[in-house]
């Protein structure tokens, strides 16, 4: 059989350029190089091509080794480094990021409390807030991402996170979206922002499979599951949201695949949407099932586990004490602009940009019997000591030292289980001053 049978289309004029050459000069073709071979039940191979010239003739032997499988983990080792460096810059970024909406969100809390006699002042002072801590969940985007997605989780309904975050992902675009919320809906323990990510990954996919415009259904609501019902789920209460599109579904045979990292059936995407989305739900205790059609939609269900049912209890009175703060913070504009606004609110603040500053502080004020009430330390890297080696050395100095985590980019800490670091409490960036008083108060009220 003519071997051109066995080579793609797109592979023959190379290999009979080369086929030509070896006729005139066979010492000027290529003795090894790869192609693409058809084998014989149709399916595509990436091959090593080794030619031999036999001596005294124009004949040649040629070996094919099949490396299709060495080409596609060479692949996706490419794709996991890209992958790292990516998540280290995006890292990066959302450091500088969340350090600028920081001042941001501090002057404007700055404002609005020497606004506090003009109530139109302090409403538009609220409102530029809340768009800033907004921005804050793209930041956290990216923060989960160069983290490896470790959730810090919270008690909340997540029924306004979903159909916000859905609404903001089909603005501009010609779909219908309905919504159904069953009353009284069971909080979860979730990652507000890991969630929303989910959320709108699937809404995105689901906006794109109707390019022409249709419905997009959510409903969520209370089930109580065994595990005869869904196997992959401990038996117990879920908060089930569904999400349903009309669009033009997923093929049979891609189905199976749509998890899997770096698969997508979109030129330009990095396949990484759903497989994050997975990884994300099936962290915090849940699962995710999608059924689809073609030409009829596709629905996907997302478990979360309900959070358990805690008996009411007395909220103590919080102090209105007011504390004195060692802040430690590298930015020069954050540091400033955070310790003013601590001092209008009456707290006595000592800025230093270093961890080698703030225990030689903190040891100094120790030394002349007034500890400071609460080290508010930002845990990006604080010098050559970095925020770990800083919280290691306040604690040996004093082990009731009081120390609220001041940031979410910390790559050797998971923020969901500060306490165990040796934390009191954590304040993420953007710091929201109203979060950041409370968080004071109840430190406080621990305090002797």
């Amino acid at each position: 059989m003519q071997w051109t049978r066995f080579v793609p289309e797109t592979e023959r004029p190379r290999l009979e350029k080369y086929h030509r050459i070896r006729r005139i000069d066979p010492a000027a073709a290529p003795h090894c190089y790869e192609s693409k071979f058809i084998t014989r039940n149709g399916s595509l191979h990436i091959v090593a091509v080794y030619v031999a010239m036999i001596d005294g003739s124009k004949m040649s032997v040629i070996a094919l080794h099949d490396i299709t499988e060495r080409k596609q983990m060479e692949d996706e080792l490419q794709k996991a480094q890209k992958l790292e460096s990516l998540a280290h810059m995006a890292g990066g970024m959302a450091h500088d990021f969340n350090n600028a909406l920081t001042i941001i969100l501090s002057s404007i809390s700055l404002a609005r409390h020497y606004a506090a006699a003009s109530p139109e002042a302090v409403a538009k002072l609220r409102e530029a807030e809340k768009e800033i801590m907004r921005a804050k969940g793209l930041t956290s985007r990216l923060l989960t991402f160069s983290r490896g997605g470790e959730p810090s989780l919270k008690t909340m309904k997540i029924d306004d996170l979903v159909l916000d975050t859905a609404h903001l992902s089909l603005l501009g675009s010609d779909i219908h979206a309905s919504y159904h919320v069953q009353d009284n809906t069971w909080h979860c323990r979730v990652d507000a922002s890991q969630i929303a990510q989910v959320v709108s990954s699937i809404v995105l996919n689901a906006r794109q499979a109707m390019p022409a415009g249709g419905t997009l259904s959510i409903a969520i609501e209370n089930v109580r599951l065994d595990q005869r019902q869904h196997h992959a789920l401990v038996s117990g209460p879920y908060v089930l949201i569904t999400i349903r599109d009309t669009g033009i579904g997923i093929s049979p045979e891609h189905l199976p695949r749509i998890f899997d990292p770096f698969f997508s059936t979109k030129p330009r995407s990095s396949g990484l949407g759903l497989s994050s989305s997975y990884a994300i739900i099936s962290k915090h205790g849940g699962h995710i099932d999608i059924f689809s059609e073609q030409g009829i939609g596709t629905t996907v269900y997302l478990y979360l586990p309900a959070a358990p049912e805690d008996a009411p209890a007395t909220v103590p009175e919080l102090s209105e004490r007011k504390a004195s703060l060692l802040l430690v913070e590298e930015d020069k504009q954050v540091r400033e602009t955070v310790a003013a606004l601590l001092r209008e609110y009456g707290h006595a603040v000592t800025p230093v940009p270093s961890g080698v500053q703030a225990v030689r502080t903190y040891e100094t004020a120790l030394a002349a019997g007034n500890p400071y009430d609460a080290v508010i330390l930002d845990l990006s890297p604080i010098g050559r000591e970095g925020g770990r080696g800083c919280l290691k050395a306040l604690l040996e100095l004093d082990a009731q030292v009081c120390v609220i985590g001041g940031s979410r980019y910390a790559e050797s800490f998971n923020l969901a289980e500060y306490r165990q670091y040796g934390f009191a409490h954590v304040a993420q960036k953007p710091y929201n001053i109203d979060q950041l008083i409370e968080i004071l108060r109840q430190v406080m009220l621990r305090r002797p």
